[in-house]
């Protein structure tokens, strides 16, 4: 990854005033089809006290000015559009950079949070002062808004008060990186790496919050992920997806699984400080390897940038032999 400087954010309406108790971080590129959606689903929550901040990556459709319009009419509403089209990593984290509030959330342009999500969500953490993210069930809805499945994401070892356990209730958990859109303490979330530009940069993000404190779980589908054919995951190449997360990725480096193992022990050396805790979750980390398939999935990531069937050709061969995750499911879909 290229080491140059980068460029700010044109910002192009910014509130003021006394900082609200919750940010809302809402990346988006080209995402005029549900743009309307998730930003109706904000404003209209029963908790008022919050800003909305939209960071729009160079978008070339209607974005821009549907998230104007709204700036115009609604206070709450920061808009800002960056000069040059970045990637989805450093997008997300721009939006941590311009946050006022006490918690913050991020949301896809194309998902939508129900009216009580944010009273619920910040009453408990409010009730949990240790706890540094609430998450709540998940609803799939398809492209038009219809349910598809319902997904509880209860995560139940991240509650316990041991930070090895925790830790293994993320890194042992194949949809733990779905609490990346939960509600987050800011002052916990300010002390790791944010979202790192790499596919499975969510999940180290969940498993450094993990270490840092308990999670909360609201028992009600009040997040909706909406599932249709433009996200992210169909994205199949390496060098398509690395791209995508950052668009200095410009060559490919290391394998992103590979990445993600090395984020998971500097997360254990930074911030556990017991050196039999740690020692726990090292023995969660060795049994990483083999929790889905992950040593061979390394292994075709690490050959796919000479071999790029090798990613398909492995799938096929897991699908055939273990069954297919459900896609409405499939990490990081949702993003941007």
């Amino acid at each position: 990854m290229s080491m140059q400087t980068r460029e700010e954010p044109e910002k192009v309406v910014a509130g003021g005033g006394a900082p609200p108790r919750v940010s809302i971080g809402l990346p988006v590129y080209n995402g005029e089809n549900y743009m309307a959606a998730a930003i109706e689903g904000v404003l209209g929550q029963s908790f008022t006290d919050l800003e909305l901040i939209i960071a729009d990556d160079a978008s070339t459709d209607r974005t821009a000015e549907i998230c104007r319009d709204y700036a115009a009419r609604d206070a709450r509403v920061r808009y800002h559009c960056n000069a040059t089209n970045r990637g989805a990593a450093p997008n997300y984290n721009n939006l941590v950079k311009l946050a006022r509030g006490e918690y913050f959330k991020w949301i896809a342009h194309d998902d939508v949070i129900t009216p009580d999500y944010l009273i619920k969500s910040v009453e408990a953490l409010d009730r949990q002062p240790e706890a540094v993210v609430a998450h709540t069930q998940i609803r799939v809805i398809d492209k038009d808004g219809c349910e598809l499945t319902l997904y509880d994401n209860a995560l139940p070892l991240t509650t316990q008060p041991r930070a090895s356990d925790r830790f293994a209730g993320v890194v042992l958990d194949r949809y733990a990186h779905h609490a990346f859109f939960g509600l987050f303490r800011m002052e916990a979330l300010r002390r790791t790496r944010l979202h790192r530009s790499y596919a499975g940069g969510d999940r180290a993000l969940v498993a450094t919050l993990a270490l840092l404190g308990p999670f909360v779980h609201v028992h009600e589908p009040l997040y909706w992920q909406r599932h249709h054919p433009d996200r992210y995951f169909v994205k199949v190449s390496a060098r398509e997806r690395a791209a995508w997360h950052d668009r200095e990725n410009t060559m490919i480096v290391a394998s992103p699984l590979w990445t993600l193992y090395k984020d998971l022990i500097w997360g254990v050396r930074t911030h556990v400080g017991d050196r039999d805790e740690r020692m726990r979750c090292y023995k969660h980390l060795a049994r990483w390897w083999s929790f889905d398939l992950n040593g061979v999935r390394v292994a075709v990531e690490l050959v796919e940038p000479v071999a790029p069937w090798a990613t398909g050709t492995a799938l096929a061969v897991k699908r055939f032999f273990a069954g297919s995750k459900d896609e409405a499911l499939s990490s990081e879909e949702h993003k941007r």
